[in-house]
């Protein structure tokens, strides 16, 4: 193949990838406010008039959140104001597809050579399209809920990690931490990451990222109400929304406890991940957008309030990187089967993180207790398989193992 020809191709998968997107954009309804996007806006209308927005227990984050919304629903429609927002958060999911394929090299404009079938033409588009069109997403606009914009953030905070600028990514991350509290896991990663290869830079940019982020959530006015009484009595009941995947909440559900899923618990489940994750980065040998991707799945299981969309949008990108790492992996396989069934696994599996919502049965002991178990299970074994120097799968991954330790290690 001519570098004319593969640069025509590489122009024809953008146009494919570009009509997908438009494909989906055309299918949203941008002038609906969704009941937690009525949440956001009626929080930013209480902190300007000065009242908590914490009493009713509908609204969970920092106050910044309400902060950055005040002044568009102060001075603008509500009308206008929820279209602004809608498009944001079309936006946000479609930048976390693009971050998901930029960061793990699933692109053709990768150093590596193409997987299986050529899978760079054709792997990610097929993603793509499971991801967009999947109920999740159809739920998370409908919501008009900001987990996308969380997962944009982290994803291309990572983009900025492997290419070493430590600080941008830094600040992205704690941006991303003040609108939800989660990603700051990632900075503890940067940080024992760099006590490990004794980098300066590493380790002074977790420390700006942390005081970023103590600044944007500890300085708006509200923070001490958050601190005390984000979630209130009414948001943590046994039977919360569709927060399947919790861990703590699925303790407080198999446990038939409500007290294991008191914020104090929570506090105990973040603080634990937080000390594994500083473990994982301090002694953790994988390449920077495995750990990368990792700790975003640990964050995203110690969430207080871990729902299907939560979930997809903090664990996709793993399911990306994994579906990349079955394909190079078929590629350089001679047995035929065994070939079909990384390829078949590499499509397949990502469908569990884009429909998640299907793992959640409220009141029926088996939906209570053993499916929402599946999502979890699905990103913590392609977590352990990615990680660990021996594959559970079959065929040579050698090859494969070592492509996706693209980044600084």
């Amino acid at each position: 193949m001519t570098d004319k020809s593969v640069r025509y191709m590489k122009w024809a998968w953008l146009i494919c990838m570009a009509a997908v997107a438009a494909a989906w954009m055309s299918t949203v309804d941008f002038a609906a406010a969704g009941m937690d996007a009525r949440y956001y806006f009626t929080a930013a209308s209480q902190v300007v008039a000065g009242q908590d927005p914490y009493v009713s227990g509908d609204f969970l984050y920092p106050s910044a959140l309400a902060w950055l919304l005040a002044p568009a629903v102060t001075l603008l429609p509500a009308a206008i104001v929820a279209m602004m927002f809608n498009v944001l958060l079309a936006i946000s999911v479609l930048a976390l597809v693009a971050g998901a394929i930029v960061l793990t090299g699933l692109h053709p404009w990768s150093k590596r050579a193409p997987g299986a079938f050529g899978a760079y033409w054709w792997l990610p588009a097929i993603l793509t399209v499971i991801f967009l069109f999947s109920g999740v997403t159809v739920t998370v606009l409908a919501l008009g809920n900001i987990s996308p914009i969380i997962g944009a953030l982290c994803v291309w905070g990572g983009v900025l990690y492997r290419r070493e600028q430590y600080i941008a990514a830094a600040i992205v991350v704690a941006f991303a931490s003040v609108l939800k509290v989660i990603p700051l896991l990632l900075l503890v990663l940067m940080f024992t990451a760099g006590l490990r290869r004794r980098h300066r830079g590493m380790i002074a940019s977790a420390i700006i990222g942390t005081v970023v982020f103590a600044a944007g959530t500890l300085l708006p006015p509200f923070a001490i109400e958050f601190m005390n009484g984000a979630g209130g009595n009414t948001k943590w009941g046994i039977d919360i929304g569709g927060a399947c995947i919790s861990v703590h909440i699925w303790l407080a559900r198999a446990l038939d406890d409500g007290f294991v899923n008191h914020p104090d618990i929570a506090f105990i489940v973040f603080a634990t991940a937080a000390a594994i994750t500083a473990l994982y980065g301090y002694f953790s040998r994988p390449g920077a957008v495995i750990r990368w991707l990792t700790v975003m799945m640990l964050a995203d299981i110690a969430s207080p309030k871990n729902c299907p969309h939560l979930f997809m949008a903090m664990t996709f990108p793993l399911f990306v990187m994994f579906s990349h790492y079955l394909a190079d992996g078929a590629s350089i396989l001679q047995d035929t089967s065994r070939r079909v069934l990384r390829l078949a696994m590499a499509v397949a599996i990502p469908v569990v993180a884009s429909t998640s919502e299907f793992f959640y049965f409220r009141g029926h002991p088996f939906g209570t207790l053993v499916l929402p178990l599946i999502p979890i299970l699905a990103a913590v074994f392609q977590a352990l398989e990615l990680n660990g120097r021996k594959s559970w799968l079959p065929g040579p991954v050698e090859q494969t193992r070592v492509n996706g330790q693209n980044g600084p290690s």
